[in-house]
């Protein structure tokens, strides 16, 4: 239920922006900056306001593409090649994180790399890449064995070559990182999209099926390595240096774990269904949790990006920590629960008017994941809160649980159907809540109730929304998909307004306050 980057997303956390809590302020330990002075506070902070900026818009525009483009395009793909291309970008998507190593972001947060740091960093990724490469390469005709997949081997050698793509610019994404040159980034990641977007739809358009979405990812990574090497203009020298390629995989191995650990369970149900099920199931399954994604990436990734920054601005004060947990879930509840609840109960025309009538069984899906809308406004800021608290280990408690559950009610779940692995993800996220919960209560000295109490006034404010879009369904069961949505959204946003301000009215001033504290505090 997490989002995750599949078949043409970008994979991981948005290049270095303000979601890697290292990578926030990049020149905060940059020896010029021990003795600031004035202005040059004033022009870290501008500098640290536009990078953060660009960067949102760029993640914003970049995820815009991917999912416009991957509507367009599985509209002329059946559901097992959606499948197979989903799984394949599952293990690449995984290696990938490897491949990085954390070295990027241990560059960025390095008090004053040297050039043969530049250098070493960059010639381990590109180590990192070749032999993960070759591992693929092994392991693509067992993969295909495993799932009974015949075509998945090619589709997996195929995109191992984004392994190296993707290396080719990841020290150069650093550096220009370091340099708050968020806006080179942002376009240049823009136009590499677009690139790769274009492609995909035109060879989708001409027949060429599955090898669109193959294509889209192999183009928008070369041409993304060929654009920040132009626009840093450093070519790698013929340096290595052992001690220093330590010295970042130290950091870097930490950050590494962390990703995968996050990655995979975001990606575990996938696996589990393909191997239990088919590819089809997964095609299905990932149609539904890509409108999921959308939300999660434009509704709660603004607000979780800053989290980590907010809560260590307070984290020596625990009441005031407590409040901003429970006014940072406020926030994000009160506009994600109600996207969450319409499009469990329009499941069907969103689905029908996005992908295409043939995608219809992921509807039903799409509505039960929804579901958990609730519980996840919640665990969502369990990381950032606790990584602010200084508790590394129950961060990672807390991850291995999400993963562990994952992966047990995927497997008890799967021979049921895909309808049960979609309940059972739902469940998944209300089992966890109380462990998340007591862990945060630890580390912030606040009772649980105190954590979802701001989730009641949107649920009961979701409730009269839900019942008056049923039916109107019922009402109009002839109405056509377009016309139940255009009817449907503005209703259900009046109503779930209404109710609101009914129940709690001063909702929406205390989330604009949040906002803009969070923002001071960022």
């Amino acid at each position: 239920m997490d989002g995750s980057a599949i078949a043409g997303d970008r994979p991981g956390p948005d290049r270095f922006g303000p979601e890697h809590p290292d990578a926030e302020h990049p020149d905060a330990e940059h020896p010029d900056a021990d003795h600031p002075g004035p202005d040059r506070s004033a022009d870290l902070r501008r500098k640290v306001i536009a990078g953060t900026s660009w960067n949102f818009l760029g993640a914003a525009a970049e995820r815009l593409i991917a999912f416009t483009v991957f509507a367009l395009v599985v509209r002329h793909l059946v559901p097992s090649q959606v499948g197979i291309v989903t799984l394949a970008a599952v293990f690449i998507d995984l290696s990938l994180v490897v491949t990085n190593g954390g070295l990027p972001e241990a560059l960025i947060r390095h008090e004053n790399p040297t050039a043969r740091s530049f250098d070493t960093a960059f010639w381990s990724n590109m180590a990192l890449a070749g032999a993960l490469a070759g591992i693929i390469a092994i392991l693509a005709v067992p993969i295909g064995h495993a799932y009974a997949e015949p075509d998945l081997p090619p589709v997996l050698w195929t995109l191992a070559a984004s392994f190296p793509l993707a290396a080719l610019g990841m020290v150069h994404q650093a550096r220009l990182a370091r340099d708050f040159r968020f806006r080179a980034l942002s376009l240049r990641g823009i136009a590499a999209m677009s690139c790769g977007g274009v492609v995909a739809i035109t060879m989708a358009f001409t027949g060429w099926g599955i090898w669109a979405l193959v294509a889209q990812r192999l183009v928008t990574a070369a041409i993304s390595a060929v654009s920040v090497w132009l626009a840093t203009g450093w070519v790698p020298g013929l340096r290595f240096d052992r001690a220093e390629c330590r010295r970042l995989l130290s950091f870097g191995i930490r950050l590494t774990a962390s990703t995968l650990l996050l990655q995979l369970t975001a990606m575990i149900s996938l696996l589990v269904v393909g191997f239990v099920m088919d590819s089809a199931a997964v095609g299905y399954y990932r149609v539904a949790t890509r409108l999921y994604d959308m939300v999660n990436q434009f509704v709660v990734a603004p607000v979780t990006s800053v989290a980590l920054t907010a809560f260590a601005a307070v984290q020596a004060d625990r009441t005031r920590f407590a409040a901003l947990y429970a006014r940072l879930t406020g926030v994000v509840a009160l506009v994600a629960i109600a996207i969450f609840a319409g499009m469990a109960v329009l499941a069907v025309p969103l689905i029908r008017l996005v992908f295409g009538a043939h995608w219809q069984a992921s509807a039903p899906l799409l509505a039960i994941l929804c579901l958990a809308a609730a519980p996840f406004c919640v665990n969502i800021f369990v990381w950032p809160a606790l990584t602010a608290r200084g508790a590394a280990h129950d961060v990672l408690k807390f991850g291995l649980v999400q993963l562990g559950s994952a992966i047990a009610i995927t497997l008890v779940a799967a021979p049921l159907g895909i309808l049960a692995v979609a309940c059972g993800q739902a469940a998944r996220a209300y089992a966890v809540l109380p462990y998340g919960l007591r862990l945060t209560a630890r580390h912030t000295g606040a009772g649980s109730m105190a954590l979802v109490k701001p989730l009641v006034a949107p649920v009961l404010a979701a409730l009269p929304m839900m019942g008056a879009l049923l039916l109107l369904q019922h009402l109009l069961p002839d109405a056509g998909t377009l016309l139940i949505l255009i009817i449907g959204v503005p209703l259900g946003a009046a109503i779930y307004a209404g109710a609101l301000a009914l129940i709690a009215p001063r909702r929406l001033a205390d989330a604009v306050q949040t906002l803009r504290d969070v923002r001071r505090r960022g």
